[in-house]
């Protein structure tokens, strides 16, 4: 697995807020935003903690999975990620049995995660990245979507993350399209750490940065978080002619 520069946001609250958050049962929730061939995909819950303070910091690398699935995408469904590998950008998970389970090859579309299907069988799949929060270190799912037979999905992950309080209780993996608390959406793609602040009244700060964007309950995030790109539906299609 190739080594990559480590991507970070502080959060910064004060006493009060970090002890009503925890005696009202809420949790830190993220989830990434992810560049794809289609916009028929959906955003997964990537991590969730009660292990928050006064500063928090979280914490990622570019270390990755692909998966494949037989889960259902449907709003407020959990993807179970039934067969998973390890993957670098620049390679391709080949599906070859009505499983869904296959191999990792090295040669694929630099920069990208393709995922092949060479059955004529329906998966979900969609790719997994390592995160570091409050010290605990997970590789969960950011994204689920729809795998057709004989067909290809190809994904590039993207330095947005958005981090909402809730005391909702939601797991990770689980296929959300409306914010279920207010939130901050935070642009690293031109910086590898932010930091931002949150007050229980007050909300999520900076308010004014052009790198930052709030995010109010029920506001639907799958458009801040799936991103569908001409540029990799082309690529798809030539990786597609070049098998």
């Amino acid at each position: 697995m190739a080594v990559y520069a480590s991507y970070g946001i502080d959060i910064t609250m004060n006493d009060e807020t970090v002890n009503a958050l925890s005696q009202g049962g809420y949790k830190l929730y993220g989830f990434r935003a992810v560049k794809s061939t289609t916009a028929n995909g959906r955003p997964l819950t990537w991590f969730k903690t009660s292990n928050y303070a006064k500063k928090t910091e979280i914490t990622w690398e570019k270390v990755f999975g692909a998966f494949t699935s037989k889960s259902t995408i449907i709003d407020g469904g959990k993807i179970e990620a039934s067969n998973s590998y390890p993957i670098d950008l620049g390679q391709k998970l080949v599906v070859e049995e009505p499983t869904g389970t296959g191999h990792v090859e090295k040669e694929g579309t630099a920069g990208a995660i393709s995922i092949v299907n060479r059955t004529t069988t329906r998966f979900t799949s969609g790719i997994a990245q390592e995160s570091r929060v409050g010290g605990a270190t997970t590789l969960n799912p950011l994204c689920a979507f729809p795998l057709y037979g004989n067909n290809l999905n190809m994904f590039v992950p993207v330095e947005k993350v958005l981090l909402l309080f809730a005391s909702t209780p939601i797991d990770t993996g689980v296929v959300i399209e409306r914010s279920f608390g207010p939130g901050i959406l935070v642009d690293l793609t031109e910086a590898e750490s932010r930091s931002v602040t949150y007050h229980i009244d007050e909300g999520w700060g900076p308010a004014d940065a052009l790198w930052a964007t709030l995010i109010r309950p029920d506001d639907n995030i799958v458009g801040w978080l799936i991103e569908p790109s001409q540029e990799l539906s082309l690529a798809a299609a030539r990786e597609v002619r070049e098998r």
